[in-house]
């Protein structure tokens, strides 16, 4: 929160949040409590309570209008209830800031995290707090979880502006990523003696600088791998890096081999694409790898080994271009095609699942 400005804005990060809806409630109001706690230490002085907590304490004064000692005693106990409830603390202290033209901004990250019914529950929390508490509710979700959100007519009930954020490229994210590695390698390695942590570390560089080389460079196939299974989901982009780094089918000694030798290595395409596939499996699986099985049969009637091969061919002709020219095609046309050319929806809908 920065309260130097005229509105204050609060972040509430949901990674880790729990999925019961009481206690995702109360996870709520402590989260935003708590925050505003940390970043205005001035809010829980006595002063500013009794600012927050005006209409009450006017009560208790005219309850207890002869009795000075009881005015005190029970004004100090509501206030430090008041504080102790994180719901009473938070709304109050957001009626505060309104109430000096502060605009209060309340960013909801990380919602898509959580599952769909506890999303909906945060959404009733955003519209509450943009009516009832003059707040600009800003609800960060990813494309999916948005469109999710919007076929299921969880978001018909509230008014609100869509601002789409295009996902970064993931060549310059990962180049960021191995650059700050690489220099926090060589800090480490500069301030260790002894022999060994130093020719581990350095191991560790050398690796990171020939992942930038062979990712980075001319080999333009491993980005496009990676953008093409991510699809704009960053985490996901880098789990897949990650997964190379980590799988066992990776041959980190000979790569690291060729390093030091000084040959001009570069990891191979299917070299990657393996790793990435199988992670610490030595075979293939479809329900534990990010690659799909394109000949994957299903166990309906009608079922084809080239049912998802002629969907894609059929999806990549009918596909309307629109919404930044990644191309959409209407579900039902699709599933009519599938029904009158071989009679199999069943089989269509497991393969479009």
């Amino acid at each position: 929160m920065n309260f130097n400005s005229p509105a204050t804005l609060a972040r509430l990060e949901f990674l880790g949040a729990p999925d019961e809806p009481e206690q995702l409630a109360a996870y709520l109001w402590q989260l935003l409590a708590t925050t505003i706690k940390a970043a205005d230490s001035a809010i829980t002085t006595r002063s500013k309570l009794e600012q927050l907590f005006a209409d009450d304490i006017g009560l208790v004064r005219s309850l207890y209008s002869d009795s000075a000692p009881q005015i005190d005693s029970t004004i100090a106990e509501k206030l430090y209830g008041s504080v102790q409830n994180h719901q009473t603390f938070a709304q109050a202290a957001l009626n505060y800031y309104a109430s000096q033209s502060r605009l209060p901004i309340i960013v909801f990250d990380n919602v898509d995290q959580l599952r769909i019914e506890s999303q909906v529950q945060i959404f009733t929390v955003c519209h509450h707090l943009a009516k009832m508490f003059a707040c600009l509710s800003v609800l960060v979700l990813r494309e999916e979880s948005y469109s999710t959100a919007l076929m299921k007519k969880h978001l018909t009930a509230y008014t609100f502006h869509a601002y789409h954020l295009s996902s970064p490229s993931f060549k310059i994210l990962l180049k960021l990523r191995i650059d700050v590695a690489v220099r926090t390698a060589v800090t480490a390695k500069d301030a260790i003696t002894v022999p060994a942590e130093s020719e581990r570390y350095q191991q560790i560089i050398d690796l990171f600088r020939l992942v930038r080389k062979s990712i980075l460079g001319p080999n333009k196939n491993i980005i496009r791998l990676v953008q093409s299974l991510a699809y704009g989901n960053m985490r996901l982009a880098l789990k897949l890096f990650n997964d190379f780094i980590t799988s066992g089918a990776t041959d980190m000694r000979k790569i690291l081999t060729f390093f030091a030798r000084g040959i001009n290595y570069t990891v191979p395409f299917h070299e990657f694409i393996k790793s990435v596939m199988l992670g610490d499996y030595r075979y293939y699986k479809e329900e534990r790898s990010t690659f799909a099985n394109l000949f994957a049969v299903t166990p309906y009637p009608n079922a084809s080994h080239f049912t998802a091969l002629r969907l894609l061919s059929y999806l990549s002709i009918v596909g309307d271009p629109r919404s930044g020219g990644e191309g959409f095609a209407n579900l039902h046309q699709v599933l009519n095609a599938t029904i009158d050319l071989f009679n199999n929806e069943e089989d269509c809908k497991a393969t479009l699942l």
